[in-house]
């Protein structure tokens, strides 16, 4: 059964030409027995050299499954694994994932004579491209401020206490414009 997967295994992934950018989604597809599982990690810079899973960079260990990332292909042969390279904490930079037919770390695939394949993955830092309009925006409308001569304004009186004598006579004043 090993031997057939061998020979599925090796075209189990496709080639990415234009690389992908970190964030995006990195779709994995391949062909193996229907049913058998496919061991997946990935290693790159700054990771252990015996690879992580794709998902939490967790040290993929050799005869552990637990420690890979798995799918199984499904009754057509066909598998499919949509990896999520969004929060990862990687950095830019080309990675290889590997698709074995069994739990083996990197360094343990020629000993553990797995079938396996691989596909290096170009991780581009995200970009933004602003379109501008080629006409020139219409001009701002801008407000001009003359100088005014300083001039002396004269002091005004402060209010001091009046009699009540006086602000009855003001008060009786006002009322007679009034009825006029």
């Amino acid at each position: 059964m090993h031997r057939i997967s061998a020979a599925l295994l090796l075209l189990a992934l496709v080639t990415l030409t234009d690389g992908a950018v970190l964030g995006e989604e990195v779709a994995l597809t391949g062909t193996a027995p229907a049913g058998e599982t496919v061991y997946l990690f990935f290693t790159g810079p700054n990771l252990p050299s015996g690879g992580v899973d794709l998902v939490n960079l967790d040290r993929v260990e050799t005869d552990r499954p637990e420690t890979f990332t798995t799918v199984t292909a499904g009754d057509d042969g066909r598998w499919r694994y949509r990896w999520k390279t969004a929060g990862l904490g990687i950095d830019p930079g080309t990675y290889t994932v590997y698709a074995s037919d069994r739990p083996a770390a990197r360094d343990d695939l020629g000993k553990d004579r797995a079938a396996y394949s691989t596909l290096a993955v170009t991780l581009q830092r995200p970009s933004l491209v602003i379109d501008t309009p080629e006409e020139t925006p219409a001009e701002t409308p801008t407000t001009q401020v003359e100088e005014i001569e300083e001039t002396e304004i004269p002091e005004t009186p402060t209010a001091t206490a009046a009699s009540p004598a006086l602000l009855t006579a003001a008060l009786a004043l006002l009322i007679a414009r009034r009825r006029l």
